[in-house]
């Protein structure tokens, strides 16, 4: 049977300071293993993120950590419903529904935390071509669709869009296999060349990706962790 990817929640009681969340979904994500997670507003995924946790207390999984910041900018209010959708391993995507029962499509935040961008950065080595494969960093397939789906589009710098699938490889790794070829034959990359993926925030299954010129690459690579994934500054 199919893991729930979406949950419900009422705003009553003690609802600001800490949210209960039902223990089978998060044990089925694992998302109390989770350093952090990222929650984002449905309406608005792109527009801001907040950096929450999960914690057992007393035998009962809560949001907590964050989830303060979180009501506080988004002014949720008592009797509200929240809806929480997984995206990846690490994000959660919230829709707030008001005592109407309608959506709540959001007002200008009062956070000033900028959007943090989730992305990556490779420089093709042989092995792309003989292999037919891409690693995708963990960084990145944790906190993004790529940990959970099978297919992902990737965005090419000329606007074309490509359906890659992504499986599974040692260690957790996850990799684009089926379609990654014809990409690169397509748009006549070679040996040495930079690519920088971005993953797309508003459509949660696109991921954006650019060539970068020597300069700019080595810098981008320069910044990148081991597997190629570039933290937020």
């Amino acid at each position: 049977m199919a893991k729930p990817k979406s949950f419900f929640m009422f705003c009553i009681g003690d609802f600001a300071s800490k949210l209960p969340i039902p223990a089978a979904f998060v044990e089925d994500h694992g998302l109390h293993l989770r350093r952090q997670l990222w929650l984002h507003l449905k309406t608005q995924p792109a527009a801001a993120s907040w950096a929450v946790k999960v914690n057992k207390i007393d035998g009962i999984f809560y949001i907590v950590d964050g989830w303060s910041e979180f009501v506080t900018d988004n002014n949720i209010l008592e009797m509200k419903v929240l809806c929480f959708h997984i995206v990846g391993n690490s994000t959660l995507h919230v829709a707030i529904f008001g005592n109407d029962s309608c959506l709540e499509l959001g007002t200008e935040l009062q956070t000033k935390e900028p959007v943090r961008p989730l992305r990556f950065v490779k420089k093709l080595k042989e092995y792309h071509f003989l292999d037919q494969r891409l690693e995708i960093p963990k960084e990145f397939s944790g906190a993004t669709a790529v940990g959970s789906e099978d297919k992902i589009r990737l965005r090419d710098w000329k606007g074309k869009k490509w359906t890659i699938s992504i499986t599974d490889r040692n260690n957790g790794i996850r990799a684009f296999s089926a379609g990654w070829k014809r990409f690169l034959n397509a748009n006549k990359l070679k040996v040495g060349a930079i690519l920088l993926f971005d993953f797309d925030m508003e459509s949660n299954d696109v991921i954006k990706v650019e060539l970068l010129g020597d300069q700019d690459g080595e810098e981008m690579l320069g910044r990148a962790t081991y597997g190629g994934f570039v933290p937020f500054d």
